[in-house]
């Protein structure tokens, strides 16, 4: 049969050398398009050896994505200078906590903090174990520790009623950690994201700073406050007790302990709260401190603090001051300075407090922000 399509002629000589020369050139990239006339006939790939290869294969390429993409662990809570929570005594963060339990903390291994989540969410003891949850995946967010142990301070036994709010321990203990995490967790003191917010304290808590609230005086100014408390604390009568104190020491002590003692009233600050009453009254409070690391005891600092918040502060310029103890509890940070309408943390730039959905609780949706 006679062939319809005729044979092709031969190559020539320059055809050939053309070619040669098209085929040394460089690849370009199979993405490139149809239309630049650059698609190459694709080659088979080469055959994985088996199964248990791809696995392997594919659980290094996961780490290696998961090494590329991982972020600082820590960028997720907030990165402020802190205020100081205030508390009422020197072991207030203990209340409600039963000995037992307490007995249990003491024995428990390695370094320890205590750890006091924010808001009103903590106050109801069914939320204990949710909190405790994330509480052990914060701090083991922020130490890399794989052995961290998170106890709540409420355990609910199946018949037990659960405790009011004004009785609800608040406190949880993180132990089995290294001295280094101790001071990680407590170099930032409040540690806040949208998962959990708490504060960090130390298991021998340190004498608080804050004494007694002065209220009802003619001013706006702290400096006139801090004048008339200052002028009480260096009185006759102040020295003499302050002296009183010294002289129940070691006489080989007396000297140090009557500085420390002088040092502590010295160090008198005043912050004024900026409180409102009925009718849109301006009544500003004033909170009185001092620094109480200079005070050797709890039993010390009780008595110079019921001493003084038991003076008489005068001035016929401003008028009579009456004093109280703890007159507040702000339910956000739980500090007794001030209401919760007052409580700094809110307005901390990046301030990123989670919002907590508590059972029959519709309103707490409106999150964190202030309000008395």
């Amino acid at each position: 049969m006679e062939n319809v399509n005729p044979p092709s002629p031969a190559p020539t000589t320059e055809q050939i050398e053309d070619q040669n020369a098209y085929c040394a050139q460089p690849r370009r990239p199979i993405a490139v398009s149809c239309s630049e006339g650059n698609i190459f006939e694709a080659r088979p790939l080469p055959a994985q050896s088996s199964i248990r290869a791809r696995i392997q294969e594919d659980a290094a390429m996961r780490l290696l994505d998961t090494n590329t993409s991982s972020r600082n662990p820590l960028s997720k809570y907030t990165s402020a200078t802190m205020p100081s929570v205030h508390d009422a005594s020197p072991t207030s963060i203990y209340d409600h906590i039963e000995d037992s339990m307490l007995k249990s903390w003491e024995r428990s291994p390695g370094e320890k903090v205590l750890v006091q989540p924010f808001d009103e969410f903590v106050t109801n003891a069914v939320n204990h174990e949710s909190l405790r949850i994330r509480i052990l995946s914060a701090v083991t967010d922020i130490t890399q520790a794989n052995h961290v142990r998170v106890s709540a301070p409420l355990l609910l036994k199946k018949d037990d009623e659960v405790p009011p709010k004004h009785l609800t321990p608040t406190a949880f203990l993180v132990c089995n950690l290294a001295p280094s995490h101790v001071k990680s967790l407590l170099d930032r003191y409040v540690w806040t994201s949208t998962s959990i917010a708490f504060r960090v304290i130390p298991t021998d808590p340190p004498r608080p700073n804050y004494l007694f609230t002065i209220k009802g005086l003619g001013t706006t100014l702290e400096e006139d406050v801090r004048d008339m408390v200052q002028t009480v604390w260096h009185d006759e009568d102040s020295l003499t007790f302050l002296t009183s104190i010294a002289n129940e020491t070691p006489l080989v002590d007396r000297r140090e302990v009557a500085s420390s003692l002088g040092s502590f009233i010295d160090s008198l600050k005043v912050e004024r709260l900026d409180i409102k009453e009925r009718g849109d009254t301006h009544a500003p409070r004033y909170n009185i401190l001092a620094n109480g690391a200079t005070i050797a005891n709890d039993n010390t600092w009780s008595r110079i603090r019921f001493f003084l918040a038991n003076r008489a502060y005068v001035d016929f310029l401003i008028g009579i001051g009456t004093t109280e103890i703890s007159p507040y509890k702000c339910t956000l940070c739980h500090g007794v300075t001030h209401p919760r309408g007052l409580c700094p943390f809110p307005e901390i730039k990046g301030w990123n407090a989670p919002i907590y959905q508590s059972p029959g609780r519709a309103d707490r949706g409106r999150g964190l922000g202030p309000r008395i």
